[in-house]
């Protein structure tokens, strides 16, 4: 339990934390993009974590770009409307992956119910499929001991006039 709670909650919320290290590393090579780290960060954080996780990752990657990287650094003071409108995005398109990736895991869910539960309907077929063979054997068996303990004679023919049995 401990093990999937690191890698379902713990390292997700992490890598906005990574990203904005990496970021702060790198600011005067990449600047002005202040976001450029905190989408692959939060589109992993969804991915790994789900839909709350992933939300959550946008929250504290949007705090953290903000108060590191803005006009204003180490402060949440904004001063162009650029940056309120890049925010805004970077946050739509947040939350948009959450959930996107949310979808992705539900549909893998189903998909794999589906697989199990045509694994034991292929298995149920191949058990019927060769008991009737086996029933198919055995009356194809009465047949043929009928007609060869026969005293008289009996010909098969098909509708092409060839023999299909001969006694």
């Amino acid at each position: 339990m401990a093990t999937k709670t690191i890698k379902n909650i713990t390292l997700p919320l992490l890598l906005p934390a990574i990203a904005c290290f990496i970021q702060w590393v790198m600011w005067d090579q990449i600047q002005p993009y202040m976001w450029i780290f905190f989408y692959p960060a939060v589109f992993f954080s969804a991915q790994l974590g789900g839909r709350w996780v992933g939300m959550a990752a946008t929250v504290s990657s949007a705090f953290l770009s903000v108060f590191f990287f803005s006009g204003v650094p180490y402060s949440l003071r904004v001063e162009s409307p650029t940056e309120i409108y890049s925010m805004l995005v970077f946050i739509w398109m947040g939350l948009l992956l959450s959930n996107l990736q949310e979808k992705f895991r539900e549909d893998h869910r189903k998909l794999h119910a589906s697989e199990s539960d045509l694994r034991k309907l292929n298995n149920e077929l191949e058990k019927r499929v060769e008991e009737r063979a086996h029933e198919l054997i055995e009356k194809e068996q009465r047949f043929h001991n009928l007609f060869d303990n026969m005293l008289e004679g009996v010909q098969l023919l098909d509708f092409d006039w060839r023999y299909i049995y001969l006694n």
